[in-house]
């Protein structure tokens, strides 16, 4: 058993399994990079999320809907069914938009 921990000990294998051993300028090399490519990683991404949402064109501003829209449409849709006349058409129109004479 004495040999068993001899063995372990001089190869430095301890009990949370990393050894002791010198990586030489590979090691430090290959971390650099690694990091490198992290970062760069993280900085695409933000800059790609931004780019992306800078080219979406902005949604057209909607002209405010008038109060009486619905009511305009209404009349609308009874003088195309012919339940009123023109003149009437136009005289009710007059008076809900609060103008005084018609047209």
């Amino acid at each position: 058993m004495t040999n068993a921990l001899n063995y372990v000990a001089d190869r430095g294998m301890g009990m949370d399994g990393w050894g002791r051993h010198d990586g030489g300028p590979w090691f430090g090399l290959i971390g650099l990079i690694l990091l490198g490519v992290a970062i760069g990683l993280v900085v695409w991404l933000f800059t790609r999320n931004r780019s992306a949402a800078a080219a979406v064109p902005a949604a057209p501003v909607a002209a405010p809907v008038s109060p009486t829209a619905n009511a305009e449409a209404i009349l609308a849709e009874r003088l195309a069914r012919s339940e009123i006349s023109p003149d009437d058409y136009r005289t009710l129109l007059a008076a809900l938009r609060g103008s005084d004479t018609p047209g």
